[in-house]
């Protein structure tokens, strides 16, 4: 799952070494990526206790 966020992330050190890309579309590209990761984490924690809370239910 880590894949998801280290792919982005190495894109993002590439560009910062090119000179041609300009850095607000960098920071568009990073906000949208952090946005994606926080919803990402929320969503897993909420599978998480949905999981947890699902596998007491079955006890």
């Amino acid at each position: 799952m880590m894949i998801m966020y280290i792919i982005p992330m190495t894109i993002v050190l590439n560009a910062e070494k090119q000179p041609g890309l300009k850095i607000p579309e960098l920071r568009k590209f990073m906000f949208v990526h952090v946005v994606i990761v926080v919803i990402w984490v929320i969503g897993l924690i909420l599978n998480v206790q949905y999981a947890v809370g699902v596998g007491l239910n079955f006890r």
